[in-house]
Parts: structure tokens; C-alpha cells; sequence
């Protein structure tokens, strides 16, 4: 079984496991590859989705999984070994230095966890309009393991290094998807004046998300409920292969450069020893015309969505102290209490902090830093979210946790219409 990072984790398993939780579909309506079922049409005895739907956790095994030069839908690799150096490059002008590059090589990447999340928020608010404006996008992480290596003299027989890449996609329909990234474009700025409009697109691009995946279980009756190994990859190895050609297909073909919005990297020095080094840097990137363009790191108020304080293009912490850049550039002592909420700066305010960072409804990505969202786990030096801290199981981070519940929820009140047009 997977380390659980919490104890709510745990509750969540169990009752879980006895509340039917989700929508269902019909499975003898006929599914094509090119058409979305519409809301009505997903009725049936069948719990869907559940949480292996929209977390799908692979074990680390060198015969069941993608590889970064593995084909997609389209022939393109799933991730490409420019935007590996495009981010190992930056990752030479920090702390980091040369080791994102040379501890690893281009085929030791490959994806840890894929996250399909029904609608990710394009406001920088949490709350109702949040629930109403925004769009459904998959996530994927990639992460470096080798196989049979002594790491400090001891034989690992999966060791995975302490980095990783999150390469974020929005779901966009084939026949609409530039005005789809309009419309997510013109939310962003701050433009919502035809939500009518916008939610029909959006509607149908969650359906066509949903449709997928459905279309790539495996498991006939199997129930997918609880955070866990998705199970069509512990079974055998027809099962298991099947699923990752699905995968490699039809999932992949929602994984198209052009619909990257956001690619986010961490990693520790040199030296594969987390808790001795305790150093870890950060870095985002936006992708331009299918290059990947550095980020400036920012953190905005949860309540008014301005910005609160600037970092630069890389946030560097220890275990014990995040990167004081945050509140050094003479902001206001109104500024700074308010920072101060969002992000966490000693390991005494994890606790109070917990509770807050880790709720969707109070904390969006946008009102805290990367570093902070990592570290809620139970080893203060363990910043993985759904990937490997060396050669531990997987970890599933609070966060993760109770993202997937909350969109669970969600995908109950879209489908009972809660989000109609109020225009």
C-alpha cells in the first residue's frame, strides 16, 4: 500500500470505501473516440468517476511504464528532451546547479502520476466563481528512476531521484479549441462578461475529459475508490500492458504541446541525500509557441486576487526555512501580515497552516508558493505531490487529497446543473 502523508487520508480511505461518491454513465450507450457524452447520457450501477480516475498512480516497474521518448497519439514524444534542457538550464543558475542534468539521463523519465482534474480555477479568488470559472486540464508528472543501482552503498532496486516535472494541459475540443483558449485567455485577464458562451465550451471540454476517462478502464465492476496504485497495473501483464497502450493513445491525445499552459520543476542538488543536503529549488514556466519561457514567481491575495509580493524566477528553501526573498523587498507591514498567511516560513506554523493551504476552498495555487504547497507531508524533508521520494512507495500529498475530494463533489453539482448561466 502506499505511505500515507496524513491521518485525514486515512478517514478519507475508509469512508470512501462504503459512500458511493460521483456521477455513473450508461455502459451500453456505444462510445466513440470523437464525440463527448452529454451529461444526461452518464447513467448507470457504475461508480464514475472515482478517485483512480482523476489520480492515476503507476508503480515503479521497468517494464510497465512511459518513458519521456515514448510516442503519443500524434508521434511526438510524450515530453520532449528540449524542454529537459530548457529546464535543466535554468536549474544551472541556482543552487542546483548541474545535477538536474547529470545525475539523470533523458530515459530515465517517466511518468510517476497523471492527474485529470474536471475544472481547474482560472480566477486567483477561491470561492463560487472560482466553482464557475474554470477549465478542465491534466496534469503529468514525470520523475527520473533508475533500477538496480547502489545509491550510498546500499542496492536500490527502484531509485528514484529527488526531482520532478509537472507539465499542466488544458482540455481543449479539437473543432473549438482556439476559441476555447480565447475564452480561457480573456477569463484569465479578467474578462467575464458571456459566461453562456464560455460554459457551453467548457461543458463540452469536461465531457470530452470524462469520456477519456472512461474509455481507458480496464477493470469491468472493479471499484476505483481511494487514492491508491491504479488497478489495472497490478494486475497481469495483459491487463496491465492494455492500459498503458490506452494511455499511450487515447489519453495521450489529450496531451498536445500547444494546449501547455503551465510547466512547473523541483529538484535538490547534487548529491542524492534530501535530508543531508536540505536544499531544494523551484521553478515555473509558461509555454510560447511550443518553447518553454522561465516564470516570474508571484503569490496573489486569496481575497482580492492582487498581487502580494514578487520573487524572481526561482524560489530555493531548506526542510526548516522557506526562501526569505518573499519579504524583502520593503513591502508594507499590511503586505506582509498577509503574506505571512500564505506562506510558510518555520516548521512551527506547519501545523496552524495545514488546514488552510490544504483546503481548495480557502487556498487556490495562484495564493500560495510552490515551496509551501510541498510541504505538508509527514517527513519535512519529503516535497514530492503524487511521485517518489527515493525509493519509498508513492507519495499522495494533503493537498492531492483534498483536491481529488473536492472535485469529486464538484463533477456531483455540475452534473446536477449548480453551475447554469445566472446571466
Amino acid at each position: 500500500m502506499i505511505r500515507v502523508m496524513t491521518m485525514l487520508y486515512r478517514y478519507l480511505v475508509i469512508l470512501c470505501t462504503v459512500v458511493t461518491i460521483g456521477c455513473s454513465l450508461d455502459t451500453n450507450l456505444p462510445v466513440s473516440q470523437d464525440a463527448e457524452k452529454s451529461r444526461g447520457a452518464w447513467r448507470t450501477e457504475v461508480t464514475f468517476p472515482a478517485h483512480q480516475d482523476l489520480a492515476i498512480l503507476l508503480p515503479r516497474d521497468p517494464d510497465i511504464r512511459l518513458t519521456a521518448d515514448s510516442p503519443g497519439s500524434n508521434g511526438e514524444t510524450l515530453l520532449s528532451r528540449e524542454w529537459l534542457d530548457i529546464i535543466g538550464q535554468q536549474f544551472m543558475l541556482t543552487a542546483v546547479g548541474d545535477a538536474f542534468m547529470e545525475e539523470n539521463w533523458y530515459e530515465d523519465w517517466h511518468i510517476v502520476s497523471i492527474r485529470l482534474a474536471p475544472c481547474s480555477p482560472l480566477t486567483n479568488t477561491p470561492g463560487v466563481e472560482a466553482e464557475r470559472w474554470c477549465w478542465p486540464e491534466v496534469r503529468v508528472v514525470w520523475q527520473p528512476t533508475q533500477f538496480d543501482i547502489p545509491v550510498r552503498g546500499i542496492h536500490r532496486s527502484a531509485y528514484s531521484d529527488d526531482r520532478a516535472v509537472h507539465v499542466l494541459y488544458h482540455v481543449l475540443p479539437n473543432d473549438s479549441s482556439m476559441q476555447s483558449s480565447s475564452f480561457i485567455e480573456e477569463v484569465k485577464s479578467g474578462n467575464r462578461d458571456n459566461y453562456v458562451e464560455f460554459s457551453r465550451l467548457r461543458d463540452r471540454a469536461i465531457e470530452n475529459l470524462l469520456t477519456v476517462a472512461y474509455e481507458i478502464r480496464r477493470m469491468d465492476g472493479q471499484n476505483y475508490v481511494g487514492i491508491n496504485y491504479r488497478e489495472e497495473l497490478l494486475g497481469d501483464d495483459d491487463t496491465s500492458q492494455g492500459f498503458l497502450r490506452l494511455m499511450q493513445t487515447r489519453l495521450s491525445s489529450l496531451l498536445q504541446d500547444d494546449a501547455v499552459h503551465t510547466v512547473t520543476a523541483f529538484s535538490l542538488p547534487e548529491g542524492r541525500q534530501p535530508a543531508g543536503v536540505d536544499l531544494w529549488t523551484f521553478l515555473a514556466f509558461e509555454q510560447v509557441e511550443g518553447d518553454l519561457q522561465i516564470k516570474t514567481l508571484e503569490i496573489l491575495d486569496p481575497v482580492t486576487g492582487d498581487r502580494l509580493a514578487a520573487l524572481g524566477t526561482n524560489e530555493t528553501i531548506s526542510a526548516a526555512n522557506h526562501d526569505p526573498g518573499w519579504f524583502s523587498n520593503n513591502i508594507d507591514e499590511s503586505t506582509e501580515e498577509k503574506l505571512s498567511l500564505q506562506i510558510l516560513q518555520t516548521e512551527g506554523q506547519r501545523r496552524n497552516m495545514s488546514s488552510r493551504i490544504n483546503n481548495p476552498k480557502e487556498t487556490l495555487v495562484a495564493n500560495t508558493s510552490c515551496a509551501t504547497c510541498h510541504s505538508f507531508n509527514r517527513e519535512i524533508f519529503n516535497l514530492h505531490s503524487l511521485s517518489y521520494l527515493e525509493d519509498d512507495e508513492i507519495t499522495v500529498s494533503p493537498r492531492v487529497v483534498a483536491d481529488v475530494e473536492h472535485e469529486l463533489e464538484w463533477i456531483e453539482r455540475w452534473r446536477n446543473r449548480e453551475f447554469e448561466s445566472r446571466d
